[in-house]
């Protein structure tokens, strides 16, 4: 097994070969020991291998962050058709406890993820009260650069790793607020895949909404949010 290490001696990489699968396994971790993604490679003897299987990546706190489905050439392989895109299975995450201010407004983080769909088929959007789609806020990165070395303490080389915990921002103004018949205010998103002419227009059978989230007021205290 091949090893790589932070500075202060975490591990950062290890590659394991399965020769019975005929595999090269490489795994990337977090200063704080999570893992922080995964791949396969043919073990052909080449470095440069094909990846093939699927590639998956998490953030720094264990919420996954992206799967891709890989051909052995490498290239995205779902969703091809329009029943690739029905019943996958979706986790959602909001920063309830955490917000940003920029230029006199409030953004709220909140992230995403699809089981078994590359995040290069689907978008995220926000529905306003009117029922328009709002691309999201991206929340800015928080790179931190890592000195790495080998199992000899010999310097390698520096990596830069985005430890973001949240990618999309919301803002927080009544305008995204919608208030249900039981009197409750819900956020919504949508989940929608461009590749097919329709999908901007609501409702749709490729779209799926979110709502029921959550957040804090201005002043510290919970919306009346389910």
């Amino acid at each position: 097994m091949d090893c790589r290490y932070y500075d202060t001696k975490e591990l950062y990489l290890e590659v394991y070969n399965d020769y019975d699968a005929q595999l090269k396994q490489i795994r990337r971790f977090y200063k704080n020991g999570n893992l922080m993604d995964i791949h396969y490679v043919k073990l052909n003897g080449e470095d440069s291998s094909s990846c093939i299987g699927a590639k998956r990546e998490y953030y720094a706190d264990g919420f996954p962050k992206g799967c891709e489905p890989l051909s052995d050439s490498g290239y995205s392989i779902l969703p091809k058709l329009e029943d690739a895109k029905k019943g996958y299975a979706e986790k959602f995450s909001f920063g309830i406890d955490t917000s940003i201010t920029m230029n006199g407004s409030r953004y709220l983080f909140f992230r995403i993820y699809l089981e078994g769909v590359s995040p290069i088929h689907y978008d995220i959007a926000i529905i306003d009260t009117l029922g328009s789609l709002i691309s999201p806020w991206k929340a800015p990165k928080k790179d931190s650069v890592y000195d790495i070395y080998n199992e000899d303490n010999i310097l390698l080389y520096k990596t830069t790793i985005d430890e973001r915990l949240y990618p999309y921002m919301l803002l927080c103004d009544s305008r995204f607020l919608h208030k249900g018949d039981d009197g409750c205010w819900y956020l919504k998103l949508a989940i929608y895949f461009p590749s097919l002419v329709s999908d901007t227009t609501m409702p749709n059978p490729h779209q799926k909404s979110i709502h029921g989230v959550r957040i804090k007021d201005m002043d510290g205290k919970y919306l009346n949010l389910p």
